[in-house]
């Protein structure tokens, strides 16, 4: 049998989760995540909210046309050093640039989960680990149909009510993390095909690795979706660049609890892997990524 730490650095370098915050309270009572009686009523009048409800990397399709953002506005071939020597994708779209290499480690996470990473990343989402709220409401004297929006992003509690598919059920309450705010941008546009697109903002991902939170920083991030019916989202992506060194950390961490030779085997990968924010020297101490969701309208309980 696999020894169980492979997974857990899986589950980290993916940026999903394997563990419960003992923070994160359940919901009772049939109301949704963390809906607890007595609270005041349902944020975000105006709003449209949605809670992610599945999540993935995003892997390169048979053609090795990978999803992602141009995030250094550069279409760079392999062996150019500002890129670090890595080139970079093509969208299946055909937009070129595109800043993903953590796709490059699809193959391998999927080997070494034995085929159940995308499992496991569900039954985080499912036991209320890693619930992702996006809240969008028309800015100031803005069109309520068309915008220009300002996006919030934040953390759920608790353990969401499940369909028969396995997976968070439409329209329930979620109630809110106590370190909630992940982050917000405003300038977000909605587009007539219904794509909403913001621009390049901060936030924080919260990965949860054996009971321990950490809220990865994921910086000069875009988040894309197309809103479907109902307040579904459909499409999703959000892609940004993660620090070499929080990525180590988180590494480094697993090896001190479960398998001190993490680091050897997983550290010059992720280095070498490092395609952004090139310092003085031509290192780079960022790696680009990207990843996929899809949602379904929720409440927001504050």
């Amino acid at each position: 049998m696999r020894p169980a730490a492979p997974r857990l650095l899986l589950l980290s370098v993916a940026l999903t989760a394997c563990g419960i915050d003992e923070s994160v309270t359940h919901g009772e009572g049939g109301q949704g995540a963390g809906a607890d009686e007595g609270e005041e009523g349902i944020a975000g009048e105006g709003s449209r909210v949605s809670l992610v409800t599945h999540l993935g990397y995003a892997a390169a399709d048979d053609e090795g046309r990978v999803q992602g953002f141009d995030l250094d506005g550069r279409a760079s071939q392999p062996g150019d050093p500002e890129a670090c020597l890595h080139g970079d994708f093509t969208a299946p779209d055909g937009s070129l640039g595109i800043d993903n290499q953590l796709a490059r480690f699809a193959p391998v996470l999927e080997a070494y989960s034995e085929g159940a990473l995308a499992g496991l990343i569900q039954g985080s989402i499912n036991d209320g680990g890693l619930l992702i709220l996006l809240e969008l409401t028309p800015e100031d004297g803005a069109d309520p149909v068309s915008g220009p929006f300002h996006l919030r992003v934040r953390r759920g509690a608790g353990a969401p009510l499940l369909s028969t598919t396995g997976a968070p059920l439409a329209s329930q309450t979620v109630g809110l993390h106590e370190d909630a705010e992940l982050g917000e941008t405003g300038g977000v546009t909605l587009d007539e095909a219904g794509i909403v697109l913001t621009p390049p903002f901060d936030f924080r991902l919260p990965v949860v690795v054996f009971g321990i939170l950490y809220l990865f920083d994921l910086t000069e991030a875009h988040i894309r979706f197309r809103l479907g019916e109902h307040g579904s989202l459909r499409e999703g992506i959000f892609g940004g660049h993660l620090a070499v060194e929080k990525l180590m950390a988180i590494v480094e961490t697993a090896a001190g609890r479960v398998a001190d030779d993490l680091v050897t085997l997983f550290g010059p990968v992720i280095r070498d892997s490092a395609d952004l924010d090139r310092d003085d020297e031509g290192v780079c101490r960022g790696i680009s990524a990207a990843m996929t969701f899809e949602g379904e309208a929720a409440f927001i309980f504050e």
